[in-house]
């Protein structure tokens, strides 16, 4: 089954986010649960907690970032943000970029993300140049801590 439920962290039951699994769920005991009767308090009460269920949206919200125009939104899709990026740019370093895609950011843990901008990006690009699309060790902090060296370094005075 495509769908999932995501129980939201709260910040005090639930710090993080996590799956619930569904195999379990689905198990006659593991879903019983002792409800009290008329006139008993219920003991032990669990903290309420927020479910987030998802079947198809997970696949639609990833997809806009491929395709933008197909919730009406008239913006490049990343394949193409990146072809206009690397075209600002002068000629002389195309192949140069074209050969160090880098992604970063937390929407690139999608699974198949990689493999989804090369897919797209290839078609886009001259077939004389190399295409290489590569995930950051750790994208969700690989922007800030880019960003943080360059602003150390002895250069980015004369950058800014």
């Amino acid at each position: 089954s495509i769908r999932r439920e995501y129980v939201l962290p709260d910040g005090v039951a639930h710090k993080r986010g996590y799956v619930v699994d569904l195999d379990k769920m689905s198990n006659p005991a593991e879903k019983k649960r002792k409800r009290p009767g008329p006139g008993e308090r219920e003991t032990n009460k669990e903290p309420e907690m927020q479910v987030l269920s998802l079947s198809n949206e997970r696949f639609i919200v990833p997809e806009a970032l491929f395709n933008p125009s197909d919730l009406g939104i008239d913006q490049a899709g990343i394949a193409e943000a990146i072809v206009q990026a690397v075209e600002s740019c002068p000629p002389d370093l195309h192949q140069l970029l074209y050969s160090n895609v880098l992604l970063v950011g937390g929407s690139s843990l999608f699974p198949g993300f990689a493999e989804r901008v090369y897919a797209d990006l290839r078609p886009l690009v001259p077939d004389a140049f190399e295409v290489n699309v590569t995930l950051a060790e750790d994208p969700i902090t690989a922007g800030w801590k880019g960003a943080s060296q360059l602003a150390a370094s002895k250069e980015f005075d004369q950058l800014a």
